[in-house]
Formats: C-alpha cells, sequence, structure tokens
C-alpha cells in the first residue's frame, strides 16, 4: 500500500508475508529552522493486534493524539515509536 492509498486517520490492514498491520497516515505540525509552523503528513504502523485481548486495531480508530485505539476496550498504542 502506497501512503497516497490511505485516508487520513483511518486505521487500514495491511498483511505482509502472512503478517497482519495496522497502518494509518496522520498530519503532525512542526517548527522549521525559520521558526515557521509546517504541517507534514506521518505514516504509522505496526502488528494488528491489541496486546490485551488480540482485537484488530484496524477495526479502532486514530485518536486526536494520533494513536491507534482498540475498538474492544479503548486501550490506545503509538504506532509511531
Amino acid at each position: 500500500v502506497w501512503a497516497t492509498d490511505l485516508e487520513l486517520n483511518e486505521p487500514t490492514k495491511v498483511t505482509i508475508f502472512d503478517v497482519d498491520y495496522v497502518v494509518a497516515k496522520t498530519k503532525a505540525t512542526t517548527t522549521n529552522a525559520q521558526g515557521e509552523i509546517i504541517t507534514l503528513e506521518e505514516v504509522m504502523a505496526m502488528p494488528d493486534s491489541c496486546t490485551h485481548k488480540g482485537a484488530a486495531l484496524s477495526e479502532g480508530r486514530v485518536t486526536a493524539s494520533g494513536h491507534f485505539q482498540c475498538a474492544y476496550h479503548g486501550w490506545s498504542f503509538d504506532g509511531k515509536s
């Protein structure tokens, strides 16, 4: 899957070599060397499984803070690190 194929803040299931991952594109703001605020698109990914009960994170959502949130119990995970 290409970053251009991903909807903004929408978790998407991607399977690579029989392993499921959840992938999402988010927007992030940062400041450049001149002090200007710029907006960038970031892509984050992680295994598509909640560590709590094994539910698919791709069936959940991306929170306002940019984390994957499980639809089962609401646990959230940072897919950037």
